[in-house]
């Protein structure tokens, strides 16, 4: 994608800081093991912990992950306290 490109959704072009926002943040840890912590994890706790109330689709696009994996990650981090 590039800095001309067209948003879908209102034909308007994307501004570079744009599309930087929307790259992720962290790659995944292929080796970790359930159970464990890894860096999407940590961006997911440092995010919460700044503001609680940060709505599922923001924080998802913050850890550079889909939504659905980010409701997922967050009610596996609740249950394990």
């Amino acid at each position: 994608m590039t800095a001309d490109s067209s948003n879908k959704r209102s034909g308007r072009a994307v501004s570079p800081n744009r599309l930087r926002s929307r790259q992720r943040v962290v790659e995944p840890l292929a080796d970790s093991l359930p159970g464990q912590i890894d860096a999407i994890d940590r961006v997911l706790l440092q995010a919460l912990a700044a503001d609680a109330r940060i709505t599922n689709n923001a924080l998802a696009e913050l850890a550079g992950i889909a939504a659905s994996t980010c409701l997922g990650r967050v009610r596996a981090l609740r249950e394990r306290g």
